[in-house]
């Protein structure tokens, strides 16, 4: 019997129970070769794009663009060619702003290409055909200012502006709403102008400072040179050196400095001459506190004021000044003295010394305290003296004073008494009174819109006195007049002469112009004695000095008779 069965039937090999995952793909070298020709297309583009920035002109007047925007409303590019990195010209720079004005005409930029390539930005040349900076003054206090860093090291191979203006804008300039009243406003403000020339520098700079190794400029007062370094990072240390010649005035000058510490706080050392005299000057100097000067120290010898301007007496003076800070006012010591005194006759300075306290305020009031001045001959004057803005004032009393060491025709005297001035820049009136001995003299009167006027002059001599008054402008033909009148004068008391009982009344006009005094004088005597004989008659006289035009003269001095009619010369 046949049997049957339910098992499956086997074809091929049996599977797994449990199959293999499948193998996986490679997908990170992928991704990072996508990251890497990314990155690569990215240098390229930045490349391309600096490439375009520094090679080509299209880059030049894009980032011109750029800075124009930066620079905010008012600003004016115009006329750029070339390539930053290389050679390029820019014709125009204009920034007009409320409280500024920039104007640089011709500038030339030639700098090497790619400085990162070997780590220095090298500027060939960079130069301006004219620079224009005008500021607006401002109530601000001044502060100090941040120094550029530099990114990467920068030198500079030659650096020139042919002329550089520095002026301020003024109210008018401001208020000005149409352009052309405005150009017409600075126009006129340029009279008042900074002007300087040919102004060259070279130099580098790093993380660490500027280093100026050339610098000049030229104005119409000499030449200046400088060189040293500055700091660009707070307290920015200062070391700079230089000199300069020329003339101021013409009065001929050389001078050399030193700037050290630092931009907040200088210390300035200079020496040279001046007119002939050599002098030397020290100074600390905050420039942005509230108060800038720290100190300054002056000191000078053989100062000779017939130098500085003719017409001065001839001296040798011994200058001394140290002036320090107290609480809102600058103030200290000066002393000058005089190693050759003289008589002023003799073109000489009668003052053997000078020494006072000179205090100045913010204002620019001028305080003398202290003040005394040892004259020739022993005689001495003390007191006080201030000037402003609004005014001047000075009282002085007088001790001693020997007239006859002032002046050579003059008697020996020993006066004591007051002078006091006081008045503003429009007029100032002036009194004295003063006493010898033998006489007094007592007086006031004014200076104004160049004319001085004698109210009242007295000069009395025992019983007797003269008294006068008169003008004399100070200015043009200078036209006088004076009169007055003697009772019982005796000369002697002033001046070398015989002694005298005069009595005579005077009028004297005309002009002190260039050629000398012209014009004409009359003097009528009462009875009198000179001398010890007695004295008559009149004098009338008139011309120059070259030449009486009209004589009407008769006097009777004793047995002797003087008439005379007519001209002469």
């Amino acid at each position: 019997m046949s049997a049957s069965t339910d098992r499956p039937i086997e074809t091929g090999t049996p599977g797994p129970a449990n199959p293999p995952p499948a193998p996986r793909r490679r997908i990170w070298p992928r991704v990072l070769a996508i990251v890497a020709a990314i990155v690569v297309i990215g240098l390229l583009a930045a490349a391309g794009g600096a490439w375009w920035l520094l090679a080509t002109p299209g880059g030049a007047q894009f980032l011109a663009g750029k800075v124009r925007g930066l620079l905010g409303p008012g600003a004016r590019i115009e006329r750029v060619e070339g390539r930053i990195g290389g050679l390029m010209r820019i014709g125009e720079i204009e920034i007009d702003q409320p409280d500024l004005y920039v104007r640089v005409e011709d500038v030339v930029l030639d700098t090497a290409p790619a400085p990162a390539l070997h780590g220095t930005l090298e500027v060939r040349r960079l130069s301006a055909r004219s620079v224009e900076v005008r500021t607006a003054s401002s109530a601000a206090a001044a502060k100090a200012p941040v120094i550029f860093k530099p990114p990467f090291p920068v030198r500079l191979q030659d650096g020139r502006v042919a002329t550089l203006r520095i002026g301020a804008i003024t109210p008018q300039e401001k208020a000005a709403q149409d352009p052309a009243a405005k150009r017409a406003a600075r126009e006129a403000a340029r009279a008042k102008d900074l002007v300087l020339h040919d102004i060259v520098l070279q130099g580098a700079g790093d993380a660490r400072r500027w280093t100026v190794t050339q610098a000049a400029v030229t104005s119409e007062y000499g030449t200046a040179h400088a060189k040293g370094t500055i700091g660009n990072a707070k307290p920015y240390a200062l070391d700079l050196q230089g000199d300069a010649a020329g003339s101021f005035e013409e009065h001929a000058y050389r001078i050399a400095a030193r700037l050290g510490g630092t931009l907040e706080r200088l210390e300035a050392n200079a020496e040279g001459t001046v007119a002939g005299t050599r002098a030397t000057a020290r100074a600390t100097v905050e420039p942005f506190a509230k108060q800038p000067v720290k100190s300054v120290a002056l000191d000078a010898s053989g100062v000779d004021l017939a130098h500085v301007k003719a017409g001065l007496p001839a001296t040798r003076l011994d200058v001394h000044a140290a002036l320090v800070p107290e609480g809102d006012d600058f103030a200290g010591p000066v002393r000058i003295a005089n190693a050759a005194p003289g008589r002023w006759d003799r073109g000489a300075l009668p003052v053997t010394e000078a020494t006072t306290r000179v205090s100045a305020d913010p204002s620019g009031r001028v305080q003398l305290s202290d003040l005394r001045l040892a004259l020739a001959g022993g005689g001495t004057a003390s007191g006080s003296a201030s000037a402003a803005s609004d005014g001047m004032k000075a009282d002085l009393t007088l001790a001693a004073v020997d007239l006859s060491a002032l002046h050579s025709k003059l008697q020996a005297t020993k006066l004591t008494g007051s002078v006091s001035v006081s008045g503003d820049r429009a007029a100032q009136r002036f009194a004295l009174a003063l006493e010898d001995p033998r006489f007094a003299v007592r007086g006031n009167g004014s200076l104004a819109a160049s004319r001085l006027a004698i109210e009242t002059a007295t000069v009395k001599t025992g019983a007797g006195a003269v008294t006068a008054k008169g003008t004399l402008a100070l200015d043009g033909a200078k036209p006088f007049r004076v009169e007055g009148r003697a009772e019982h004068f005796d000369p002697s008391a002033l001046v070398k002469t015989a002694a005298g009982d005069l009595n005579f009344d005077f009028t004297a006009s005309g002009a002190m112009g260039k050629g000398g005094v012209a014009g004409e004088a009359r003097v009528a005597f009462a009875p009198s004695r000179y001398a010890g004989l007695p004295l008559t008659g009149h004098a009338n006289l008139a011309g120059d000095a070259r030449r009486i035009s009209a004589a009407d003269v008769h006097l009777a001095l004793g047995e002797a008779r003087i008439d005379a009619r007519g001209s002469f010369g």
